[in-house]
């Protein structure tokens, strides 16, 4: 998705990809050197919240990184409630978001960097 670079050899690379479980194969390979998650949910798309169900052993395993779901337009859902119904780590962020407004998406990822270096 992109890369931000901090010093001549420091850089922060964005890799975006389906949280489908036929693509399961891929994330083990793509999050070798991770240093956060960010996990996007369309609130609107009940697929999305299974999806979720499916890969939450995988994102919350015990050597996780910081981790953020960022959810488009909760609605009445609280961030405890999402975190029991699918079993998330208490550790993890859940931060609303509207994609199509630019500093929603900078806040998700600004709160991912505060996480990543406390």
């Amino acid at each position: 998705l992109g890369s931000f670079r901090i010093s001549e050899k420091a850089f922060l690379s964005l890799f975006g990809f389906p949280i489908s479980k036929k693509f399961s194969p891929l994330w083990e390979l793509l999050s070798l050197n991770r240093i956060g998650t960010i996990v996007l949910l369309n609130s609107e798309k009940p697929s999305s919240y299974l999806a979720l169900k499916e890969t939450a052993c995988f994102l919350s395993s015990d050597d996780s990184c910081p981790l953020i779901y960022a959810i488009s337009n909760p609605g009445s859902k609280d961030p405890d409630t999402i975190k029991n119904e699918f079993t998330l780590p208490s550790s993890a962020d859940i931060v609303a978001y509207k994609s199509s407004d630019l500093s929603s998406v900078k806040s998700v990822l600004r709160r991912l960097i505060e996480k990543i270096i406390k």
